[in-house]
């Protein structure tokens, strides 16, 4: 709500974000909902209104209604961005401030990464980089002098002092890609001068002049919009406020007594700030009012010696300015921008993009990322997401009703990168935000990433060469698991070896061969989240993920290396598998697990009876059918009668309700004293949900034909269906896929 500038505010936070707010109302939403959505919760957020007279005064209250943490607080005159600031830092009450304008954005860690090493290092000031965000584009790009980290001592954090060559340099004089501590901004009685532009030059290189301790966080997590109605972007011949702010600064120098130990950055800063307002300059008539004023800045502090530049083209273009007419100079400069286009990007050079060897427009990979409650993990999935390069790639989000703040820090991404894209459900299921973003993707590949994981390293272009080169339908890669919670951390050996195969695989099989290959190396892992699957593969076999079940994953991953007819495996740990409390692999058995075994194994044992195999894969098919069934005679025995009944209802075929009564048979012994059992069994409380912890088998494994005749036989016996093991005799593949046809009609399984 509005605050009036002695208003009492909130108790002490970490950081206090000074946002200087004039009719913004078609940017504000976005700043401030990229500032909800920061990982760092405990911050306040003061929006300094100078008397906007569109929609943003009311915008900035709807947030402040339905979070304490914003404040509005009006400014009586319409001073500017200067005024602003200086209301703020009056008002802050954080241990540190950050600044951000009322058009920029953060991404959702900024104020976490930053704050976190300046606890750490107890620093008077953070650097960091930034990105600029292009509206009409959509595009972020990293800015190269944001953050100058090769111009700096190689020891972090340092001090002013030990960066004085080029202190000036190693950032720009924008003050919102920094963090600064509050009690050292009042220790050196720090404020913005009265200028309409150019007050961030003072302000920030007065501060870090004088700085003990200045940290370094080496990201670009700020996106700076670029748009043409910008203050930085439109100046004026009576708003030329560069030059008295490097007066201004030199002034405060001279006075603190170090103005000679910082002159060769202080050179350096008069050459830069002349040649950047030289750039903005909309016309001639400004361009030389500003050519006239730079020149004379130039003299005034000897920008001549050669000593101490960093690039030599800052030497030859000051030069022209110093020794050129401003005509003369505009023409050189043109020349040599068009030379060194031609140098760097001469015409018919190679592409290493492996996007461009398809399409400059087209899309590789479609990430698709279902959302649901996933916020404390969810900013570090995307980054890692975006992070990945020689590929053009897009990432769907598909918000699945979430009640916590993921939907915020999606827009925030969305806002900031047009790569993403995000839709909203009400809450289905994963599967359903799966199908769905299945259908809105336009990649030639897809992909599925968990909003709690993340990709550990740039390896996305490697397996799109491989699958390219292969021409395949699906290509899998291993993972690392790690653990949020200790609890788990004595599952973690065990489930490093699931989640990273063994074996060698030639590089291309077709899908069953490769089931079986995996299966043999005890290597077999059903998690989409490890395949990179071709969309036409899966459109034209309508390939979809089961709805409303879990454990979904099993079923999916086996219909679709069943259907395909080329893949693949790379042992590349590109992907990081979080471990933690409430997630479907750790939760206690219930029914639902068990719903969705159950939906796997009628689903799978269809489809097997359908699939024409070749015989080498049929007991490692079957074997894995099994696994389904296993887990469901498992969690059967585990859970209560009361809910057990619940089971007919999820398939009430003649087919399915014959299996039950085998489940029903098969799993009573499970409940009887261990003593009865002809075999001792895990504890049923005890469910690692498919991570190679089966119960031990009562009958024999299938590895071979022959075994596959004998444990026919003996299902088909136990339900009276048969007298031996050759009666009708089975001597081929033909005869045996008969045998299952006639068991399969005996339990009302229609053909």
């Amino acid at each position: 709500m509005l605050d009036s500038p002695d208003s009492n505010l909130i108790s002490k936070p970490a950081v206090t974000v000074i946002v200087p707010a004039y009719n913004v109302a078609e940017y504000i939403t976005d700043t401030l909902a990229s500032l909800e959505a920061q990982t760092l919760t405990d911050i306040e957020v003061l929006v300094i209104d100078n008397g906007s007279t569109d929609a943003t005064p009311q915008i900035v209250d709807s947030f402040a209604t339905k979070d304490s943490r914003f404040r509005r607080v009006l400014s009586t005159e319409v001073k500017g961005a200067w005024a602003a600031r200086n209301v703020g830092l009056s008002l802050a009450k954080g241990d540190y401030i950050a600044f951000l304008d009322g058009d920029d954005l953060y991404l959702p860690t900024a104020l976490q990464d930053l704050y976190t090493i300046g606890v750490a290092d107890n620093a008077d000031i953070v650097l960091t980089g930034f990105q600029k965000y292009d509206t009409a584009t959509g595009m972020a790009t990293p800015v190269p002098y944001g953050l100058r980290t090769d111009l700096m001592p190689r020891q972090h954090p340092f001090s002013a002092r030990a960066a004085a060559k080029y202190l000036f340099s190693i950032t720009n004089p924008s003050v919102w890609n920094k963090l600064w501590s509050a009690s050292y901004i009042r220790a050196i009685n720090l404020e913005f001068p009265p200028l309409a532009q150019a007050e961030d030059t003072y302000f920030t290189y007065l501060g870090l002049a004088q700085a003990h301790t200045i940290s370094v966080l080496d990201k670009n997590p700020v996106l700076y919009r670029q748009r043409a109605q910008s203050l930085t972007n439109t100046i004026s011949a009576t708003t030329l406020d560069f030059v008295t702010a490097v007066d201004d600064l030199a002034a405060a120098l001279r006075e603190l007594g170090c103005f000679d130990l910082y002159s060769d950055s202080f050179r350096i800063l008069v050459a830069d700030s002349v040649l950047s307002w030289l750039n903005r300059a909309a016309d001639s008539a400004l361009f030389d009012d500003i050519y006239l004023k730079g020149q004379n800045l130039l003299r005034r502090y000897g920008v001549e010696a050669s000593a101490y530049w960093i690039y030599a083209s800052q030497e030859s273009r000051v030069r022209g300015v110093l020794n050129l007419s401003p005509r003369q100079w505009r023409f050189e400069n043109r020349r040599n921008q068009l030379a060194n286009l031609d140098t760097l990007q001469p015409t018919g050079a190679p592409s290493n993009s492996l996007a461009e060897q398809f399409s400059a427009t087209s899309v590789d990979v479609s990430i698709i990322i279902p959302v649901f409650n996933s916020a404390p993990w969810l900013a570090e999935c995307l980054a890692s997401a975006l992070s990945q390069t020689g590929v053009n790639i897009e990432v769907i989000c598909v918000d699945d009703g979430s009640t916590d703040k993921s939907p915020v820090i999606l827009a925030a991404y969305a806002a900031a990168d047009s790569r993403v894209k995000v839709f909203h459900q009400e809450n289905s299921g994963q599967s359903i935000a799966r199908n769905y973003a299945i259908t809105k993707a336009t990649g030639r590949y897809v992909l599925f990433l968990d909003s709690d994981d993340y990709y550990l390293a740039d390896a996305l272009a490697i397996l799109v060469t491989q699958a390219d080169a292969e021409q395949l339908d699906a290509l899998f890669f291993d993972a690392v698991p790690f653990v949020d919670n200790k609890a788990f951390a004595r599952q973690l050996p065990n489930r490093i070896s699931y989640y990273q195969r063994s074996g060698t695989y030639p590089p291309v099989m077709s899908g069953p061969e490769l089931l079986a290959a995996f299966r043999d190396n005890n290597s077999y892992l059903a998690s989409p989240c490890l395949e990179l699957i071709r969309l036409n593969f899966l459109k034209d076999n309508e390939l979809a993920f089961y709805p409303q079940i879990v454990h979904e994953d099993f079923l999916f991953t086996f219909t679709m290396l069943v259907t395909a007819q080329r893949a693949g495996y790379l042992p590349i740990k590109l992907y990081g598998r979080r471990i933690r409390e409430d997630s479907t692999t750790t939760s206690e058995l219930s029914l639902k697990h068990l719903k969705g075994y159950w939906i796997c194994y009628l689903e799978l044992s269809k489809l097997l009876l359908e699939a024409t195999l070749p015989p080498s894969v049929i007991p490692q098919t079957v074997d894995i059918v099994q696994e389904a069934w296993w887990h469901c005679r498992k969690i059967y025995a585990a859970l209560p009668e009361s809910e057990l009944s619940q089971l007919r209802q999820f398939d009430t075929s003649a087919y399915a309700m014959n299996a039950l009564r085998m489940l029903e048979w098969d799993s009573n012994h499970l409940k009887q004293p261990k003593h009865h059992r002809h075999s001792a069994s895990d504890n049923p409380n005890r469910h690692h949900h498919g991570f190679g912890n089966k119960p031990k088998r009562q009958l024999p494994p299938v590895r071979s034909f022959a075994d596959l005749k004998y444990r026919l036989y003996l299902v088909a016996k136990r339900f009276g269906y048969d007298s031996g093991p050759n009666k009708p005799s089975i001597r081929s593949f033909s005869d045996l896929k008969y045998r299952v046809y006639l068991v399969a009609k005996r339990f009302g399984y229609p053909r």
